[in-house]
């Protein structure tokens, strides 16, 4: 009897190791649950113009810290921003008007070039929090627009917008040659530039 239940003891601990080295060989499962909401907010033709694209890349670095500046105390964050700037004209309220009679073509079109979009990605290099000082979604969104305003510096300390001026001037010439080639004159007429957007 005795050597049955030594038996059923040896197979039963043999089944039990093999279900539990089967179940510790899988890959843990990851339990996450993942939910979006897809919002349209609004939707417009727009027409504008990129006239220069530059890609940038900056190293922002933040630091501070409460009562002391030890460890727990301190929080600091080295963030890597790269980002593509786009540079050009806004032409939604540009006008085109043919003048048959005098053979002249009349463009009305913004003279200052802009910021059209800015398209940037952060990679956290760093990110180290004291257990009593640590970011907040709120710093975590401040921390994007700051790395979102140095970019915009340095694209226009870069010449982006002096390049998409250079650019339009190239247009321009080109169109006008268009146009003496079919007999018609063109002149431009400068229109106020749009109250928002970045230029220098």
């Amino acid at each position: 009897m005795k050597s049955y239940l030594w038996v059923i003891s040896c197979i039963l601990c043999f089944g039990l190791g093999l279900w539990m080295g089967v179940r510790l060989s899988r890959p843990a499962e990851d339990h996450r649950k993942e939910d979006a909401v897809v919002m349209l907010n609004s939707m417009k033709d727009v027409l504008k113009v990129t006239t220069v694209e530059a890609e940038i890349s900056e190293l922002l670095t933040q630091q501070s810290y409460y009562w002391f500046d030890i460890s727990p105390f301190r929080k600091s964050a080295i963030v890597r921003v790269r980002a593509t700037v786009h540079a050009g004209f806004d032409l939604d309220s540009s006008v085109v008007r043919i003048d048959e009679a005098g053979r002249k073509v009349i463009l009305r079109l913004p003279s200052e070039p802009r910021i059209l979009s800015v398209d940037q990605k952060l990679d956290y290099y760093d990110l180290q929090q004291g257990s009593f000082n640590a970011f907040t979604a709120d710093e975590l969104t401040l921390l994007q627009d700051k790395a979102r305003d140095l970019i915009l510096r340095s694209a226009i300390k870069g010449g982006v917008l002096d390049r998409a001026r250079k650019r339009r001037a190239d247009i321009m010439a080109s169109l006008q040659a268009m146009a003496s080639s079919s007999g018609y004159e063109l002149r431009t007429e400068k229109m106020p530039d749009p109250p928002s957007g970045l230029r220098g």
